[in-house]
């Protein structure tokens, strides 16, 4: 059990980790798109 809790948590943490790492350039495209339809 103690296993499977250890891969299940590596699992969780893998998959709020993906977004975060694309974060960044999401953000950098909003930042983007707000400046281009203000102007």
């Amino acid at each position: 059990p103690l296993q499977v809790d250890r891969l299940q948590q590596f699992h969780i943490l893998l998959l709020l980790l993906h977004p975060l790492l694309r974060l960044r350039t999401l953000h950098l495209r909003i930042h983007i798109l707000l400046h281009i339809l203000r102007s």
